[in-house]
């Protein structure tokens, strides 16, 4: 039982840097090999559209919404990237920002990572948001599936910034 108990310590390091081995892979070929372009600004689309919306109440007749999606901070997206997109919606004065899911991709330092960037967000009135399916914790240390308490966390950490989070 004890030389059972002395091999799996043993491995237990060894597991930890096949982790990190996996995760640079992926970064390296996220960040240049498998993707044959720069990234960059052709990620982000800025499209304005009119939404003419039945029943509006005249006080919010000519306001505009700056819609953000997706943002996956992680170790493949970068935190400059992100920077990038924040000045990109703050040049377009909007009145509301809304950001709809996935603001990470693994574990909790990146809700806080993510919060701090999203905070430099300047809408004229207000940024809501709604969490996606990886901000459960799709992609974790621990392997597929949720995280306990990380969309809450995730939650927490944006309405520090004064981001509203609608929850369902």
């Amino acid at each position: 039982m004890n030389s059972i108990l002395r091999a799996v310590h043993h491995h237990r390091p060894r597991r930890a840097l096949l982790k990190r081995l996996i995760w640079a892979a992926a970064r390296s070929c996220a960040m240049s090999g498998l993707y044959p372009g720069k990234l960059g600004d052709h990620w982000l689309r800025v499209e304005r559209r009119d939404m003419p919306i039945k029943g509006l109440g005249e006080e919010f007749l000519g306001l505009s919404i700056a819609h953000v999606s997706d943002l996956h901070c992680s170790p493949i997206v970068r935190e400059r990237y992100l920077r990038q997109c924040v000045g990109k919606v703050n040049e377009l004065e909007a009145d509301f920002v809304a950001i709809t899911g996935d603001f990470i991709t693994g574990p909790r330092r990146y809700a806080r990572r993510v919060a701090g960037i999203l905070g430099e967000l300047s809408p004229k009135i207000a940024t809501i948001a709604c969490l996606g399916n990886h901000d459960y914790g799709v992609l974790t240390r621990g392997g597929l599936g949720g995280t306990r308490g990380l969309a809450d966390y995730t939650a927490e950490r944006l309405g520090r910034v004064d981001i509203f989070v609608m929850l369902n």
